[in-house]
């Protein structure tokens, strides 16, 4: 995980990477790229969850 963490996150909970395109299917070549996408939780969620425990 990069960058900085709020107080009382779980580490690895932050961010979910998706691997998509010729590398996640095996189809890569030795010039290809890797792409992904970060996604993230929002925060209005967040601050549900912990409202509510």
């Amino acid at each position: 995980m990069w960058g900085s963490c709020k107080t009382g996150s779980e580490p690895g909970t932050a961010a979910q990477v998706l691997l998509y395109g010729s590398y996640a299917v095996g189809l890569s070549l030795p010039s290809s790229d890797i792409n992904f996408a970060l996604t993230f939780r929002a925060e209005e969620e967040d601050d549900a969850a912990r409202c509510s425990a």
